[in-house]
Order: C-alpha cells, then sequence, then structure tokens
C-alpha cells in the first residue's frame, strides 16, 4: 500500500562472545491431557499443577546444586481461563509469587520479565493455579490442544540450563 511504512519485523544482533550461560524453558502446570476435567456451569474453577519437590530436587541437586535464575514467566491457559499465578514454596514456606495475571486473557499472552531474578533451589516446589469460568459451557471443558479445550501452565525461562523441560503433575482441581 502506497504510503505505508511496514515496521514490524526482527532485530538480530550478533557477537563473536560466548554468554556465561544458556537459558532453558521450564514447563511447569497441569500435565496437558484428558485428565484435567473442569466442569461445566461454574462461574469459578481452580485447578493446580504441581512441580514437585523430589522433581526439582533431582533435576537440580544432579545438574546445579546453587540453583537456577528465573528472569521471566509466561502463564498460558485457553478460552475459560480467567486467572493464573505461579506460586514457589521453600522449605514448606510460600515465597512472593513468580507470576500473576488477575486479569488473564487468552488473546493477549506475553511473558513476564520479573523485576528481580528469583532462584529456584533444589528443594524448592512450585504450583501453577489456574481459575476458570464456564458458566456458558454446558459440557465437561477437557484438557488438550485446542482452543475450546484447556491448559494450565507457566514457562519460566532461566539459566544456566539444565537438562529438565517438564515438572508438571496431573490435575489437582477445587
Amino acid at each position: 500500500v502506497e504510503g505505508l511504512t511496514d515496521n514490524s519485523g526482527l532485530q538480530l544482533f550478533y557477537t563473536p562472545h560466548i554468554r556465561n550461560y544458556d537459558a532453558g524453558v521450564l514447563e511447569t502446570g497441569v500435565w496437558v491431557s484428558l485428565y484435567h476435567m473442569i466442569p461445566p456451569g461454574m462461574p469459578s474453577f481452580h485447578s493446580e499443577g504441581h512441580c514437585t519437590v523430589e522433581c526439582l530436587e533431582e533435576a537440580l541437586a544432579n545438574e546445579k546444586e546453587s540453583g537456577i535464575h528465573v528472569f521471566a514467566v509466561l502463564l498460558h491457559a485457553h478460552l475459560a481461563g480467567e486467572a493464573i499465578k505461579t506460586r514457589h514454596f521453600r522449605k514448606g514456606e510460600e515465597q512472593k509469587l513468580l507470576a500473576y495475571d488477575s486479569e488473564f486473557d487468552f488473546n493477549f499472552q506475553e511473558f513476564q520479565y520479573l523485576h528481580d531474578e528469583r532462584t529456584i533451589l533444589p528443594g524448592d516446589n512450585l504450583i501453577t493455579d489456574c481459575q476458570y469460568n464456564t458458566k456458558g459451557r454446558t459440557a465437561v471443558t477437557w484438557g488438550g490442544l485446542s482452543t475450546r479445550d484447556e491448559m494450565c501452565l507457566s514457562y519460566l525461562i532461566y539459566y544456566p540450563r539444565i537438562n529438565l523441560d517438564r515438572c508438571e503433575s496431573t490435575q489437582i482441581g477445587r
């Protein structure tokens, strides 16, 4: 179109200096499957997915006892999702929330860059808590890949990268 300038695209930076660390992505929350069930007609239903003490203990103790450093989080659900939070526990005590979105909108998902990096240590655990609204639905909403299905996930961006991509559980609903 004449007179219109396109400013979209991708900007790449090159450096000959190798960085100190590789970053990784850790998917936490509810394992995406038909075991994730959300009843119809519910104005507020919660699901929790756990990244357990045992999972983080094994992964971190074997590779990085000093922990990993989280610097961004992407919260993810589908159309019934209304609020999501990622909770962090150390020795049974809840720490400051890693990430929270009380007005979740499937059409506006973005990484939340943390003001201060957070360290996840061996023995910590994480809980991804999702709130759904199925008031207008007449059938069970299942976990799955379709937009009409649901998910309850947090993607933690961290360094240094370790050999752990997922730390999830099946649904614990309330």
